[in-house]
């Protein structure tokens, strides 16, 4: 009887944690387009994709980008776009889609030559945008569907050019015709998954622009308002690429516990061995 009660009271803890989990959790989706640069550069010959010194020239090179977006905060569908699909967030207009830093893309990145950075999407400027059109077959313009995902924190602070002083990713695909792109779905939902390969009358791309200049930098003169990119090395980076993609994927994140939850389990755990090892 001992026993049973224990184990029953961590199973109630374990799920008391997933109920709990479960109230503030996302529903995280990864966007990767997959390929090669088919244009592209480190502007300022120091690329920590060749080494120093080698050139600035990108083409050629394998690369992926990745965006992950929370699907609970890419809702509602803008109204009246249906079965569109259409979400934006400045966040200024409309109000209800919320605040800086509370959009719907988490965190994006991309992979080139094996060197994968982090781009940082959300701040002062933040735009996110996710567009799908005609997840469905319709009578009229047939299966010619686009599906785009946007990110960018454009700081305004300092710059003439606001262009030039983005950090910004976009991943975009279209078809003008053949089979459905979005696998089969009719209703078109942010927490949907689905994987396509590019094919004669489908196309892939992913665009990146990421910036480090020294002013930018601890330090500099510009330190905390201008997009700092994510090289720590020192240097000065001017990274802009084009990926034509080979494939698009779009899945679900695996949730990660936070560590208090991990705690609490394993404390509980650790409750029911000492107690189990006494009434032995």
């Amino acid at each position: 009887m001992v026993r049973k009660s224990l184990v029953a009271s961590v199973l109630a803890l374990v799920a008391g944690l997933s109920v709990s989990g479960a109230a503030s959790a996302e529903k995280l989706m990864q966007v990767t387009v997959t390929g090669t640069i088919s244009s592209g550069y480190d502007a300022y010959r120091n690329s920590v994709y060749t080494g120093p010194d080698t050139g600035y020239n990108l083409n050629g090179m394998a690369a992926s980008v990745s965006i992950i977006y929370d699907a609970d905060l890419a809702r509602p569908n803008y109204p009246g776009n249906e079965p569109n699909w259409y979400f934006y967030h400045a966040p200024a207009y409309p109000s209800f889609l919320g605040t800086v830093g509370n959009g719907p893309i988490r965190s994006a990145s991309f992979t080139v030559n094996g060197v994968t950075l982090d781009v940082d999407v959300s701040g002062a400027s933040e735009y996110h945008r996710l567009f799908v059109e005609n997840p469905k077959n319709d009578p009229v313009w047939g299966q010619g569907d686009s599906y785009g995902l946007f990110g960018m924190d454009a700081r305004t602070a300092w710059c003439p050019n606001d262009g030039q002083c983005a950090e910004k990713v976009q991943i975009s695909a279209y078809q003008r015709y053949g089979d459905d792109m979005f696998g089969g779905q009719r209703n078109f939902d942010p927490a949907n998954s689905f994987t396509a390969l590019a094919a004669p009358s489908r196309v892939f791309e992913a665009s990146v622009r990421l910036i480090q200049n020294g002013m930018c930098l601890d330090g500099g003169s510009r330190a905390g308002l201008c997009p700092e990119g994510r090289f720590n090395d020192g240097n000065t980076h001017w990274v802009e690429f084009l990926v034509s993609g080979t494939s698009l994927k779009v899945s679900e994140v695996s949730a990660v516990p936070e560590p208090g939850a991990i705690a609490m389990v394993l404390a509980g755990v650790a409750v029911v061995v000492s107690r189990r090892r006494k009434v032995a």
